[in-house]
């Protein structure tokens, strides 16, 4: 859990101004056979009826990886 709210470079995304404005949760989830790492992030506001969240799709093996598709 960390103060404020990470940036999306190149997408549209939410944002806090000052980060004591917002939290986020990461969560980190890994394929060890696959070479895959998934990173959930979920921010809330201190001041706003807001749930922001994202994924970001890292890969750590030897290959190149296509993602097709990701469905939450």
């Amino acid at each position: 859990i960390q103060r404020g709210k990470p940036e999306l470079p190149g997408l549209p995304a939410t944002y806090a101004e000052q980060d004591e404005e917002a939290c986020t949760l990461e969560l980190y989830l890994e394929d060890p056979v696959a070479g895959m790492e998934l990173v959930l992030l979920y921010t809330i506001y201190e001041e706003l009826p807001v749930l922001a969240r994202s994924a970001r799709f890292i890969c750590r093996g030897p290959e190149t990886v296509c993602l097709e598709r990701a469905m939450s």
